[in-house]
């Protein structure tokens, strides 16, 4: 069957960013590949109602977050007013923890939790001309879902991305590519939506799933040989809990099999001396490991973060002991959190001396533990919506915090990552956030020194004179775009 006869489904995504490659949809679409269908992606910053309407597929499929929801209430209104015969199905984090959202959006469907098994299915629904009612994991109007068992991960096939760098070439170019090991938090952090999916899935499966050494080894092979690949993100919420025989094996094998050198997220209760040499013995040269906040009473009782001030700065101390370049996060805007505590998160971000230290607006997103806390304690809006909780670089929508300290924590957010690697200007920065109104030279300071430091230290890729200047337009819309609503 030639490809113009094969049926198609259309995969609508936000938008795309360097910082990752959209895994969700691309597993997907490695079924949908398995099954003889098509792929195909657009975003809400194309013309995608020109799109369908050029080339209608056979079902469109929409993941998105919490963050993303305004954009595709829209879209998919939109979408189902100029094509009303084509089905649609939305999945991702939001639908997951808010269901009910398929009775007010323009979708037949929505998938709760893991698509992988059910996609197949799906699809097959599609052929047949049928609705997607009685499938597991899929709710539909009126009718409720039934959740399946987690998936073994040794089942799944290798992610298919050509379809994605066909759209975006700029990502087949760029020498950093994504892969998962495994699926899966241990940790129940308040404002994550894993503590939440961990119950939902409670007595159905393992939560923390690892990959064979194998499959990860040959399915980057496999992508090494088509595509230039200089540096690997591994994606994992949390790369590995122990040394163990998966990460022995792992740093024997990875190196001398694959030899390209990887990025990393760890949680600082998982670190110690065992730990850190297998990763760096694997080739690990950059990690992330979040602080969150630098009081100690917040991190534990608002984030559930229950990792001491000293574990803390001893994990970042014997990364740093190792070379392995760190990355670390500190959320601003936590309940109870006053400049003083605001300060600590800093204090502690230059104590730690990650390579790059950055600063978040905490959001509660809805079906997070931190989203009831803010309803328990009175600080959301009367009128909160979806649609009112969106970024993490946006102003905290928090009603405990008056508008000059929402203002400070922003200029926080912008002069923290540079003043974090050159703790010198501490000072003038204390200043600029207290006493300078919040403006465009904050957002450029910003945009320089987190793409600066990011690209020098985290991921250390070489680009020829086309991508460096094609990076820089792109990332600096999406900084721009995004600060600009602060």
């Amino acid at each position: 069957m030639t490809e113009q006869n094969r049926p198609e489904v259309l995969f609508l995504i936000h938008d795309v960013a360097l910082a990752g490659e959209p895994h969700g949809i691309m597993q997907l679409a490695a079924y949908g590949k398995r099954k003889g269908w098509v792929s195909r992606v657009t975003t809400l910053k194309l013309d995608y109602l020109a799109e369908i309407e050029e080339r209608p597929p056979q079902l469109i499929a929409a993941s998105f977050m919490s963050a993303d929801y305004p954009g595709f209430k829209k879209a998919f209104s939109a979408i189902k007013a100029a094509f009303p015969a084509i089905p649609m199905i939305g999945g991702g984090p939001h639908p997951t923890f808010d269901p009910d959202c398929v009775e007010q959006l323009a979708l037949d469907a929505v998938c709760v939790g893991e698509g992988d098994q059910v996609f197949e299915l799906l699809l097959e629904r599609v052929e047949q001309g049928q609705g997607f009612a009685g499938l597991p994991n899929i709710r539909t109007k009126g009718n409720p879902h039934i959740l399946e068992p987690l998936a073994h991960l040794d089942e799944l096939p290798f992610i298919e991305r050509d379809f994605f760098y066909e759209k975006f070439p700029i990502f087949a170019r760029f020498k950093l590519k994504s892969f998962f090991t495994s699926r899966g938090c241990p940790y129940r952090c308040t404002y994550c939506f894993n503590a939440s999916y961990n119950d939902m899935y409670k007595g159905m499966g393992k939560i923390l799933r690892k990959r064979p050494v194998s499959d990860v080894i040959n399915e980057v092979l496999a992508l090494k040989a088509k595509y230039p690949l200089e540096y690997i993100r591994f994606a994992d919420d949390v790369f590995q809990v122990k040394a163990d025989a998966w990460l022995e094996e792992f740093a024997e094998r990875f190196p001398k099999e694959v030899g390209i050198p990887f990025y990393c997220l760890m949680h600082a209760n998982n670190v110690d001396e065992a730990v850190v040499s297998l990763l760096y013995k694997a080739g690990c040269r950059s990690a992330c490991m979040s602080i969150e906040s630098g009081d100690p009473e917040l991190r534990k009782l608002m984030l559930k973060r229950n990792t001491s001030q000293q574990k803390i700065i001893d994990a970042f101390d014997l990364f740093n002991s190792y070379g392995i370049n760190m990355y670390t996060n500190s959320m601003l805007g936590i309940p109870g959190a006053g400049f003083e505590q605001e300060l600590a998160s800093l204090d502690l971000s230059i104590r730690c001396k990650p390579k790059y230290g950055s600063f978040t607006i905490i959001t509660p997103y809805p079906g997070t533990q931190f989203h009831d806390i803010c309803v328990e304690q009175g600080v959301l809006p009367s009128d909160a919506s979806d649609e009112m909780l969106q970024s993490t670089r946006e102003t905290s929508v928090l009603t405990c915090f008056n508008e000059q300290e929402k203002q400070m924590q922003i200029k926080l957010l912008k002069l923290g990552p540079v003043t974090v690697r050159f703790p010198v200007i501490k000072p003038l920065t204390l200043f600029l956030v207290q006493k300078v109104p919040d403006n465009r030279l904050f957002s450029l300071v910003y945009w320089f020194f987190r793409n600066y430091l990011f690209s020098k230290y985290i991921v250390p890729v070489q680009f020829g004179t086309k991508e460096k200047v094609e990076l820089i337009w792109r990332t600096l819309v999406e900084d721009f775009l995004q600060l600009k609503k602060s």
